[in-house]
């Protein structure tokens, strides 16, 4: 530290505890309306005002259930939406699949769209909690990030399930069949 800093903080130290040692009156009130002193004095048996703890209370009481009542709405809401979403998914995969006339094609269509989709809000929450924990990107870009990488991922995901099931449904077909013969 120079001089001039040395200096500027011993002259701060000093005009503090000028301002500290320099009260005399234990404590005033100024009643600023007939501008003149009182002295304030405590009274041991005084427990404050009874009401306001009451209407605190009460005002406590109406904050917590107005906050319940936001959370069940929220839930609500997002219950709606996914409803929606899983019934729209739906519905396109059985679309896709009596347009195709294939059982197949519509139910690849549900397990490929299902996993892009809960992939895609597992990856925008697992990118926004990255970022909250390393501060790597600003909230727009790790939201963009998440939902890149998860509807890609997802999406791989789905057809590796699809062909997954496909050929262990192939496989326990066979076995069905050969039990079957004897």
């Amino acid at each position: 530290m120079n001089y001039t800093g040395k200096v500027l903080l011993f002259i701060v130290l000093f005009f503090t505890s000028i301002c500290v040692f320099a009260q005399q009156e234990h404590s005033l009130i100024f009643d600023f309306k007939n501008l003149y002193c009182v002295d304030q004095t405590y009274d041991e048996d005084y427990d404050g005002a009874p009401g306001l703890f009451i209407f605190m209370v009460l005002m406590l009481m109406f904050i917590l259930i107005c906050v319940g009542i936001g959370i069940v709405i929220a839930v609500l809401l997002f219950l709606l939406l996914f409803g929606i979403i899983a019934i729209g998914l739906v519905s396109s995969s059985i679309l896709v699949g009596l347009y195709n006339k294939s059982f197949l094609k519509g139910f690849r269509i549900l397990i490929i769209g299902g996993s892009t989709i809960g992939c895609t809000i597992l990856g925008i929450g697992s990118f926004i909690i990255y970022n909250k924990i390393a501060h790597y990107w600003p909230l727009q870009t790790s939201i963009f990030v998440g939902t890149l990488s998860g509807s890609i991922a997802g999406f791989l995901l789905g057809v590796i399930i699809f062909y997954a099931i496909r050929k262990l449904t192939g496989f326990f077909y066979s076995k069905l069949k050969a039990t079957k013969r004897i």
